[in-house]
């Protein structure tokens, strides 16, 4: 009995490892700035998971026609009430303390205040797209081109055609008619005169 009522922490042999306490924990030098790492991570990372939900929060409010408070009060405001009426309601009352302004915050936070200009998402694909574009305008201009070549192609074959007809013709005797030879060679002059 005395064998198997002994405990661990009494038989040297044991696998289990002794606990450390947090003063030697923290004498290690090892030990502390690993710890002080796992500790400013574990709030690096809170702090991003609550400014997560607080970007939420702030979206759904606008998206239900509140506007969320900003700063330390994120209180819910009504846009259709304007501070007048609540500075009216505290007119009403005869404790009011004359030291008491309505503070730049408030202001701010109003309908009215200034707000800050929200930050605009780059489109990671806009030079994509815009170079996609460029090259749908560069074949629609080619394909115009290609469309206007073909139809002046198609006259001038017409043309040819015509002039051809007329200079093969040929009188009884087999000689070329003079009158369409010689109205020709008057078209080729003129068209090399004009400019």
């Amino acid at each position: 009995m005395s064998s198997s009522g002994t405990s661990n922490h009494a038989n040297p042999n044991s696998n289990r490892r002794l606990a450390v306490t947090v003063t030697q924990f923290a004498a290690t030098p090892k030990g502390s700035i690993r710890q002080l790492h796992k500790f400013r991570d574990k709030k690096q990372k809170e702090g991003q998971h609550r400014a997560k939900l607080l970007r939420g929060y702030q979206k759904v409010m606008k998206k239900e026609g509140y506007e969320a408070g900003t700063g330390a009060s994120r209180k819910r405001r009504d846009p259709t009430s304007t501070r007048r009426e609540e500075q009216d309601d505290d007119d009403d009352d005869d404790n009011k303390d004359p030291k008491k302004e309505s503070r730049p915050e408030d202001e701010e936070s109003a309908p009215t205040g200034k707000r800050r200009k929200k930050m605009v998402k780059s489109d990671p694909f806009a030079k994509a797209r815009q170079k996609a574009q460029e090259a749908k305008e560069g074949r629609q201009k080619a394909q115009e081109g290609r469309a206007q070549r073909d139809v002046e192609v198609a006259q001038k074959l017409v043309a040819r055609k015509k002039r051809g007809k007329l200079l093969r013709q040929r009188t009884k005797r087999g000689q070329p008619v003079m009158k369409n030879v010689i109205t020709d060679m008057l078209q080729q002059i003129q068209k090399t005169t004009k400019p």
